[in-house]
């Protein structure tokens, strides 16, 4: 049986969001040229952030007793063979400035932003915004669907058995999936984020020690403190990926995922995540 993983949703994906779906404020420009920087190279946004996006990942959109719409997860990962590094040319470094606080803290998953909010103490009330810079970024897709062996034959890629059967429980109407189902064919990880806190008119923005101290014990990650406004959250050595973005595509039936690659083509009546009737992603707009 799959397992649901529940995100909050602020707004749905703002690109085609769905008829009757919860409108947001507008994000600031400097959010939006962020967005765009990633749209340029077929992304968008994952936030939060999740270590459970990578390509490969296949999940639907289903809602629970309280109407509440909610991710459930369906494959962990489709394939057998790993996912490759992609041959996008994405900068290494991308920057999002002038971001709230609370915004910031998302494009970390939600159990370390809200230990880093709390660290951050009475500091919180007195950063206005603040600039962020992903570092050391890299672009993985799923494996390509044929490849040539030593003997120079051709290889099919392997669907993980156990995500085959579980694609086979799904629901179907027609030969069509009743729910919205999605799978990541790209996606990006982020190898540090750094963090400068801007000040309120006024106000003393001041990271002390202590800072560094709260937050040592967390696994997976390593925080440094460069001067009073400005840290560093960088992934630990073997630490899981933390996707930041995704190329994600809309999946008919069981008998096109092994089909689908990052070249994918209009014949696999695939919809683009713009396209979906039901929005695959959360992106968090300015509060």
């Amino acid at each position: 049986m799959s397992r649901g993983v529940f995100l909050a949703f602020a707004c749905l994906l703002v690109v085609g969001a769905a008829p009757g779906a919860v409108s947001a404020q507008p994000a600031p420009a400097a959010y939006a040229t962020y967005r765009q920087a990633l749209a340029d190279h077929g992304l968008s946004p994952l936030v939060p952030a999740s270590s459970a996006f990578a390509p490969g990942y296949i999940y639907k959109l289903t809602k629970d007793a309280n109407n509440r719409l909610f991710i459930q997860t369906v494959c962990a990962q489709a394939f057998l063979a790993r996912p490759l590094v992609s041959g996008i040319a994405l900068p290494r470094t991308q920057k999002a400035t002038d971001l709230s606080l609370s915004l910031g803290l998302k494009f970390l998953p939600p159990v370390l932003a809200s230990k880093i909010n709390a660290a951050l103490g009475g500091t919180v009330t007195q950063v206005r915004s603040i600039d962020l810079s992903l570092e050391g970024l890299r672009v993985q897709e799923v494996p390509e669907a044929n490849t040539l062996n030593a003997a120079g034959a051709v290889v099919k890629r392997k669907i993980n058995p156990a995500c085959g059967a579980n694609l086979e429980g799904l629901a179907t109407r027609d030969g069509k999936f009743v729910d919205a189902t999605f799978m990541v064919i790209r996606a990006t990880d982020a190898a540090a984020f750094s963090y400068n806190l801007k000040e309120t008119t006024g106000g003393k923005v001041d990271l002390k020690g202590n800072f560094e101290t709260a937050l040592s014990g967390e696994a997976g990650w390593r925080f440094n403190r460069n001067n009073g406004q400005t840290f560093v959250a960088t992934r630990a050595p073997g630490a899981a990926p933390i996707y930041i973005a995704a190329d994600i595509v809309r999946l008919e039936n069981a008998a096109r995922v092994g089909n689908i690659g990052a070249a994918y083509n209009a014949n696999l009546e695939v919809g683009k995540a713009s396209d979906a009737d039901l929005s695959p992603l959360a992106d968090t707009a300015e509060p």
